[in-house]
C-alpha cells in the first residue's frame, strides 16, 4: 500500500510511518526503532506528539486512520490544521456519528481507507482553508457518557446547551 501511495504522492506528504507498542517503523527507509515497551499505549497522544504538536513538522492537514480510534479525538486536537478521523472497517451502528470531520465506513481495509478519504475530499471541494476551519471548529462530537459526566461536573454548561441543542 505504502508503495503504491508513495509513488503518487508529492514529497511533502508523509506516508510510511507505522507506530506500534514499542516503537517506530518507517517503511520509507526501511528501518525499525525500539522506544520502549509502552510506547504508543495511547496511539492518538503518539501521533499528536509526534506529528501535530511539534515544530519539525509543518502539517496543513492531517488525517487519523484507524479502526479502533475513539470518537472523542476530535476533541482532543486544536482547530489549527483540517484534520479527518477516518474509521473503516466499522459497524454500521458507527455510521450514525459520522460528521464533518469524523468518517466511518464499514467497507473493510484499505478500500474502507479509500472510500473515506473519497467522501471527505467531496465535502470540501469547493471549500476554503477557513470555511474548512470553521466548519471543523463548530462540529459537535457524540460524547460516550464519561466524557458527558466530566463536562457536567466541569460545569461546561454553555457546550452542554450547544450540545443537547443540536441533537
Amino acid at each position: 500500500i505504502q508503495a503504491v501511495l508513495s509513488r503518487n504522492l508529492s514529497k511533502d506528504i508523509k506516508i510510511g510511518i507505522s507506530f506500534f507498542l514499542g516503537g517506530i517503523y518507517d517503511f520509507g527507509i526501511d528501518t525499525e526503532t525500539t522506544i520502549n515497551p509502552n510506547f504508543n499505549l495511547d496511539k492518538v497522544r503518539t501521533f499528536m506528539n509526534y506529528y501535530v504538536n511539534t515544530r519539525e513538522t509543518e502539517n496543513v492537514w492531517f488525517a487519523l486512520i484507524d479502526d479502533n480510534i475513539p470518537d472523542d479525538t476530535f476533541s482532543r486536537c486544536d482547530n489549527r490544521h483540517p484534520m479527518l478521523i477516518a474509521k473503516p472497517s466499522s459497524r454500521q451502528s458507527d455510521l450514525k456519528k459520522n460528521t464533518f470531520v469524523r468518517i466511518a465506513s464499514t467497507t473493510r481495509g484499505f478500500d474502507g481507507v479509500l472510500e473515506i478519504l473519497a467522501s471527505y475530499l467531496k465535502s470540501i471541494e469547493n471549500l476554503s482553508l477557513d470555511d474548512i476551519k470553521e466548519m471543523q471548529k463548530n462540529v459537535m462530537i457524540h460524547l460516550s457518557s464519561y466524557e458527558l459526566v466530566n463536562k457536567i461536573v466541569d460545569k461546561e454548561y454553555d457546550f452542554l446547551k450547544k450540545y443537547f441543542e443540536e441533537g
